[in-house]
């Protein structure tokens, strides 16, 4: 699934051709798709930043997302120190 965000914030699905909200977005990472978020202008990846605002705005969503995707997104997008935090957390 690749989507793209808008200066509006406005998100919208490629495949499907139409705009999404966030909660959408979720479910379709819970039924198993890859989701790439890109800034519709600059092509920039924007995939971390808008799961971590799913998982901010919906408490229980950290809960319901994948456990690798939370992990990889943490420590992708994560300072240094926090990312060897992390590591050591799961050894």
């Amino acid at each position: 699934m690749l989507v793209k965000k808008y200066g509006n914030r406005r998100l919208y699905d490629t495949e499907e051709s139409r705009y999404v909200r966030l909660n959408e977005i979720a479910e379709r990472i819970r039924a198993g798709a890859d989701v790439q978020v890109v800034d519709a202008r600059t092509g920039t990846d924007l995939t971390a930043p808008t799961l971590a605002q799913i998982i901010f705005e919906d408490r229980n969503a950290a809960r319901l997302l994948p456990v690798p995707l939370l992990a990889s997104t943490t420590c992708t997008s994560a300072p240094a120190r926090m990312r060897s935090a992390i590591s050591s957390s799961r050894t």
